[in-house]
């Protein structure tokens, strides 16, 4: 009988997932009811990346993302296929050497708007070491001085780029 309650005691349930609250295990993990009402209040979110992702992997955006206490699941980003037609893709699981550009933007999973919206305002100027942000500072990211400037550049670079000479000559372009 001894080795059968032993037996039992092995299969015990986790401390997390008892009914017992003053068990003192519980104090040092979260029960699986808060956990789960955490997790069941997220929502996936859909932003613009910042200019701040530009260059980066899709890993090193995962981590970035991550201390932002957002989790990246896939990203779309424009692509040329074997035909030459550019359109948008969405990678759930992007290549290695998938590098995020200008336009690419982020399906993120969070509790807030809000939070997924550090996707968008974060600025490595600003915030250069993700490890030491506290609550107040996530809480209270938003599109600063250096984003504007870079969006600035690249919308200069875009209407430098997308004007062509002959577009008065057609009168079916679309503008």
């Amino acid at each position: 009988m001894s080795s059968y309650n032993a037996l039992a005691a092995q299969r015990k349930s986790p401390a997390c997932c008892s009914t017992d609250h003053n068990s003192s295990e519980c104090t040092q993990t979260w029960s699986c009811r808060v956990l789960y009402h955490r997790v069941a209040g997220m929502k996936m979110y859909l932003e613009d990346m910042s200019p701040s992702f530009y260059g980066k992997t899709y890993t090193e955006s995962a981590l970035i993302c991550f201390k932002l206490r957002v989790m990246l699941l896939a990203v779309e980003m424009r692509r040329t296929d074997e035909h030459g037609h550019m359109g948008l893709m969405v990678d759930v699981v992007p290549c290695d050497n998938c590098v995020i550009t200008r336009g690419s933007r982020a399906f993120v999973v969070g509790i807030s708007s809000e939070d997924a919206n550090r996707v968008k305002y974060y600025c490595s100027t600003c915030y250069p070491v993700l490890d030491k942000l506290t609550e107040s500072q996530l809480k209270h990211m938003r599109k600063c001085a250096h984003i504007i400037e870079t969006d600035d550049i690249h919308d200069e670079e875009t209407f430098s780029f997308d004007q062509s000479p002959n577009i008065q000559d057609n009168e079916h372009a679309i503008m």
